[in-house]
C-alpha cells in the first residue's frame, strides 16, 4: 500500500509540472514566439555612451537602433542607425553609418558605410562604401576607396594606389591593380595583373589569359 500511495503521488507530480508548464507557455505563433525569444535576449536602445570595447556592458548586451557614442571606443553589438567612435570600433552587424578616426569593423553581413581615416575591416560582406587608408573584406558590394584595398570578392568599383582582390565583377583603379583570379570589366593603372581579364588599361598589362600574355598600354583576354 505504502509503495503504490508513493507511486501516486510521484505520477502526481509529474503531471501538476507538466500542467504549469503548458499554462506558461507564451500563446502565439512559432513566428512570434522566436522574435518575442530574440527581443528578449537582444535589448535593444536609443541612445548608448560606450567608453571602451564592452564597457559599459551594455555596449555589448544591447543592440543599438539609433546613435551609439564611443569615447574612445564603442562596444561590439548590432547597430541599426549611426555608430561614431573617437579611436575605433568593431561591432556585431551594421545597418547605417559607422565612422571612426582610426579603426572601423564588422563581424557579419552589414550595409551601410564605414569610413575611417585609419582601416576599415568587413569579415563576412558589406553592401555599401568603405573609405580609409586601408580597407579588407569578404565579399564588397559597392564602392571601395582607399590607399590598400584587399578583398576576395568585388562586385562594384574600387578605387585606390594598390587594389588585391581575388575576383572583380565591375572595375577597379589605381597605380597597382591585381586579381588572382578572374576580372570581368575593366583594369585601369600604371601596372595590372590578372589571370584573366576582360579589358586592361595601363603602362603594364600582365594577362595570363591573352594571346600576348604581357602587353603595353591595352590588354585583354580571349
Amino acid at each position: 500500500m505504502k509503495k503504490m500511495m508513493l507511486s501516486m503521488l510521484i505520477v502526481g507530480s509529474f503531471a501538476f509540472n507538466a500542467a504549469a508548464q503548458v499554462a506558461t507557455t507564451p500563446t502565439g505563433t512559432t513566428e512570434e514566439i522566436v522574435v518575442a525569444s530574440e527581443e528578449l535576449e537582444n535589448p535593444t536602445s536609443a541612445i548608448q555612451f560606450g567608453f571602451w570595447f564592452d564597457v559599459p556592458g551594455y555596449t555589448k548586451r544591447n543592440d543599438v537602433h539609433g546613435f551609439r557614442w564611443g569615447l574612445p571606443f564603442s562596444g561590439t553589438s548590432n547597430v541599426k542607425g549611426f555608430d561614431w567612435s573617437l579611436f575605433g570600433s568593431h561591432i556585431e552587424s551594421l545597418e547605417g553609418l559607422q565612422l571612426s578616426a582610426g579603426y572601423c569593423g564588422s563581424q557579419k553581413e552589414s550595409y551601410g558605410a564605414q569610413i575611417s581615416l585609419g582601416v576599415c575591416l568587413s569579415h563576412e560582406s558589406l553592401d555599401g562604401v568603405q573609405i580609409a587608408l586601408f580597407n579588407k573584406g569578404v565579399i564588397h558590394r559597392g564602392w571601395q576607396c582607399g590607399v590598400v584595398n584587399v578583398d576576395e570578392q568585388v562586385r562594384g568599383v574600387q578605387h585606390g594606389i594598390v587594389n588585391v582582390i581575388d575576383s572583380l565583377k565591375g572595375y577597379h583603379a589605381g597605380i597597382v591593380n591585381i586579381v588572382l583570379g578572374r576580372s570581368i570589366g575593366p583594369q585601369i593603372g600604371l601596372f595590372n595583373y590578372a589571370e584573366r581579364s576582360d579589358f586592361q588599361f595601363g603602362l603594364i598589362n600582365i594577362n595570363k589569359s591573352s594571346v600576348m600574355p604581357v602587353m603595353i598600354f591595352v590588354n585583354f583576354s580571349n
